[in-house]
């Protein structure tokens, strides 16, 4: 059975995370009791034009009880085409995905206990080492209204190099966009060493992005400003952190927890579904080439 519930029950939503609660940044969407047999959720249900999105990330939840959700959604909302989901863990024909998370301890002397002492001693030395030919380490944190345009411009000329994400042109639009609350960065002298990007709205944090200087990447920056963010949080009382997908060798370190969750789409019918991987063929792989061929004419 599902049935609309009142906004005020948003505060029942477990787990308790940004992309579980489209409340905190969106102003279109509807709370959903979902129950079936022995299952019963909180859901919320962000509304775009012709799709929706359900928040279950990591919530265990049957393939059947996501499929009444749809249908429910697919009922009120007659222009939505389908829906979908990321990270569930639930059964079914879907996008098999890697995820870490990690449960904090109660003090930064516990997590640092998680390692094997000879990876400590090999991070401190790194630490000594870059202090020596570079300068003092520091370390920051900061908020979305207190943080140096510099920091994001660092971080996207990082990406860029490795990723080429493009040029962030609004700050305040990129904050927005990724939901980001705080911002570490550690300096080695008077150089930005490594970023890390967080969102602490919920209960339960995320990573949202993490990048460094490669010109340092012998000193393991990214790992020195992940060290201290999970100080921070723990500090903070913080006792989970989602960390996402991704062969990231950090992900693996301080007792984090790997597992196996779902990404998945519903459609309405099979016009839909044809519709929708046409689109996206097209934007994937194609117009791309359109805007490179232009470019050379």
């Amino acid at each position: 059975m599902i049935r609309e519930l009142d906004k005020k029950y948003i505060s029942n939503i477990e787990p308790d995370f940004i992309y579980n609660r489209f409340d905190l940044f969106c102003d279109k969407y509807i709370v959903l009791m979902a129950e079936q047999h022995n299952e019963k959720h909180i859901i919320e249900a962000r509304i775009y034009d012709f799709h929706a999105e359900l928040g279950i990330w990591k919530m265990h939840i049957s393939n059947d009880l996501i499929k009444e959700i749809s249908i429910y959604l697919f009922t009120k909302y007659p222009t939505i085409e389908y829906v979908k989901f990321f990270f569930a863990k639930t059964v079914g024909n879907y996008k098999r995905i890697k995820h870490f998370y990690l449960n904090l301890p109660d003090s930064i002397d516990s997590l640092l206990q998680r390692t094997i002492p000879k990876s400590r001693r090999r991070l401190t030395n790194k630490r000594h080492q870059a202090e020596k030919a570079i300068g003092p380490i520091s370390y920051f944190e900061y908020n979305i209204e207190n943080c140096p345009r510099e920091i994001v411009e660092k971080y996207n000329s990082w990406k860029n190099a490795s990723h080429h994400i493009g040029t962030i042109d609004d700050i305040n639009e990129f904050y927005k966009k990724y939901h980001i609350s705080n911002i570490y960065a550690i300096y080695f002298g008077n150089n930005a060493a490594a970023i890390l990007f967080m969102c602490e709205q919920c209960s339960i944090a995320y990573l949202e992005n993490l990048s460094y200087n490669t010109q340092y990447a012998k000193y393991s920056p990214g790992l020195q400003v992940y060290e201290y963010a999970l100080s921070r949080l723990i500090e903070k009382n913080i006792k989970t952190i989602y960390l996402g997908g991704g062969n990231y060798d950090y992900k693996r370190k301080y007792g984090s927890i790997e597992e196996e969750l779902c990404d998945g789409l519903i459609f309405r019918n099979s016009y839909c579904k044809v519709k929708y991987h046409i689109i996206t063929y097209y934007y994937k792989h194609i117009l791309w080439k359109l805007k490179k061929l232009r470019k050379l004419l």
